[in-house]
């Protein structure tokens, strides 16, 4: 059994989709639903085959704790209901790219491993050593480079350097992980407020540094594919997490049916980001494939 971990801030056609496409009697299925999204709309969580469980919602504010504390909402939920092979952390833009029987023996091949990417050097002391404490009331946007700013010269100033001690790594905030991680994850809930708690955009920092102040670090997942031979757009390592996420056309980039060759191609099984308004064509596209060929 396989445990899927959905955190959404919209309702539309591309979250109704993905949910369709994980629909399986083998998965079973938790979301958070960002409360800035409004009252749930029933009609885009229908399931046939799996279970499907909403944990309690709060708002969510870009580069703030509040997304950890929706990750590991949505897992906690998931190893308090039961105990599953694999726990996949997507976004409500994200698809997979393989059929529910690929997905299954590819995670069967690789069991006991970490799909958790890293990347190759940490270069965001800034976002650990200092206090945020607007962070939960801003938006991504200049106003919050300013006063980020602020923040740390007058913490500068008064020499203030939290987390001084602790050696730090980051990658991507998407993973694939083992039950015994995820409990261990869930059971480290009050160190991760402690150290992450006002830090910035700390989502990509929490599970890479706990990990690897754990035996975990060494059932990590590496890619046997050459990242050029997958695309030419990694910077977080994705690969080792089997996503594919373009940050050179974009941030990330949105797919479009002119990018169809490339996701059937790659041998990674979840991509992101899609978006119904720009472009409807390739997620029908994808989810026809996904399902037809189950």
């Amino acid at each position: 059994m396989h445990a899927y971990l959905i955190l959404a801030h919209k309702q539309d056609s591309t979250l109704k989709n993905l949910i369709s496409v994980i629909d399986d009697e083998r998965n079973e299925i938790f979301v958070h639903l960002d409360k800035k999204s409004g009252p749930i709309q029933q009609e885009i969580f229908q399931t046939q085959k799996s279970k499907l469980h909403f944990v309690p919602r709060i708002r969510i504010a870009w580069g703030g704790y509040s997304l950890i504390k929706a990750e590991l909402s949505v897992l906690t939920a998931a190893v308090n209901t039961g105990k599953y092979d694999y726990y996949h952390l997507l976004s409500g833009e994200d698809l997979p790219l393989k059929t529910q029987n690929e997905i299954h023996a590819f995670f069967e091949e690789n069991a006991g491993q970490e799909f958790v990417s890293f990347n190759e050097t940490f270069t965001f002391d800034y976002r650990v050593n200092y206090y945020y404490p607007f962070q939960k009331k801003l938006r991504r946007g200049e106003l919050g480079r300013r006063l980020n700013g602020l923040c740390q010269e007058v913490q500068k100033l008064l020499k203030i350097k939290r987390n001084s001690k602790i050696d730090f790594y980051s990658g991507s905030n998407w993973f694939s992980i083992t039950d015994d991680f995820a409990r261990a994850l869930v059971s480290a809930d009050k160190w991760i407020k402690k150290v992450f708690n006002f830090g910035f955009c700390v989502d990509e920092l929490f599970v890479q540094t706990f990990m690897m102040t754990t035996d975990y670090h060494e059932r990590r997942y590496h890619s046997p594919y050459q990242r050029e031979l997958i695309a030419p757009f990694f910077t977080k390592n994705e690969e080792d997490c089997a996503r594919l996420i373009d940050w050179n056309r974009g941030d990330p980039y949105t797919f479009t049916s002119e990018n169809l060759d490339e996701l059937q191609k790659t041998p990674l099984i979840f991509a992101r980001k899609f978006d119904e308004k720009v472009d409807s064509e390739v997620i029908e596209k994808i989810v026809q494939r996904v399902k037809n060929e189950k």
